[in-house]
């Protein structure tokens, strides 16, 4: 092994083994808040579920707000290597704001990176759909990064990514972003 490759190998085991807490403190489970909770819903350490009937409403450090409709499964992936927080969309439809941050959402069908940008993501047993309403996001399939402005959508199943098309209603419209006491969606009216 030639002294410079000894070097950066010796590094980047240091950095694995003796310093990893460096790179495990980027995506913490521990740091997502709850701030509405409505229906039957599970907050575990590393997912958020909700079932028929809830809706769950998670912030992060003030410059990442998740929303979970209905039958929805996200998991907080905790990757000690990985650059950028990730989270697993495992069903259902979420809406996500970020405002600096860079965050990889990772899907049956594709991957979503985000920063500064506010979508609604749908998942569903044969593709998922990614809709902008604010910013640029960037889907990921196989050797393909298509950025994605606001207004528009597009979709991917196993074999196949759309074109990119103007948005659809039922996921522009999931919500309108405001504060959870002014969203009609996320009140508790019983």
């Amino acid at each position: 092994m030639k002294p410079k490759s000894f070097f950066f190998a010796v590094v980047f085991i240091y950095l694995l083994i003796i310093d990893s807490s460096v790179f495990a403190a980027k995506n913490n489970p521990e740091d997502y808040k709850v701030l509405v909770k409505l229906g039957s819903c599970k907050c575990e350490s590393d997912s958020f579920e909700t079932e028929n009937d809830g809706q769950l409403y998670v912030q992060k450090n003030n410059d990442f707000e998740l929303r979970l409709k209905q039958n929805s499964l996200v998991s907080v992936l905790n990757n000690p290597l990985a650059l950028t927080d990730e989270l697993a969309l495992k069903k259902g439809i979420i809406g996500l704001r970020v405002a600096s941050d860079t965050l990889l959402i990772k899907t049956a069908f594709g991957d979503i990176r985000l920063r500064n940008a506010t979508v609604t993501i749908k998942l569903s047993e044969h593709m998922v759909r990614l809709c902008v309403n604010e910013g640029t996001a960037i889907f990921i399939k196989k050797a393909n990064f298509v950025p994605v402005k606001a207004g528009n959508e597009i979709a991917a199943s196993k074999d196949k990514l759309s074109t990119i098309y103007k948005y659809l209603d039922d996921l522009h419209y999931v919500w309108y972003w405001k504060s959870p006491e002014e969203e009609p969606s996320l009140r508790n009216e019983n």
